[in-house]
């Protein structure tokens, strides 16, 4: 399970970027990663930290599973038919390692530096 301080400094995050969904369509970074992701997202995707936000098209995996550990997300039951969520820690994840064929972590190497100092 996610360590107290990681879920601690997560929810900060979420608290500070109240328009964090609207601003990850701003972020160059994202535009640029959208496209180097366009035609690359296949077979059964795991994405971790996604954060409730996709800037990939969801419709070209078979099955996309998420896992954050924004509390949130949890309760969030919207997600298109071809998307699960799983609440967990990308140190520590919830699933079988060897079932993914396709692995995304977008961003989020710094919070998992930052909960481990």
């Amino acid at each position: 399970m996610a360590s107290t301080n990681n879920l601690k400094k997560t929810q900060e995050f979420f608290n500070q970027w109240q328009d964090y969904h609207r601003l990850v369509e701003e972020l160059d970074t994202y535009k640029a990663t959208a496209e180097i992701l366009r035609g690359e997202i296949r077979g059964t995707v795991l994405d971790v930290g996604n954060g409730g936000v996709f800037n990939y098209d969801v419709q070209q995996a078979e099955k996309i599973v998420l896992v954050d550990i924004a509390e949130e997300l949890v309760a969030k039951h919207d997600w298109p038919p071809n998307v699960t969520f799983k609440w967990g820690d990308a140190t520590h994840l919830p699933v079988e390692s060897d079932s993914f064929d396709t692995v995304l972590l977008q961003l989020i190497l710094h919070q998992i530096g930052r909960a481990h100092v």
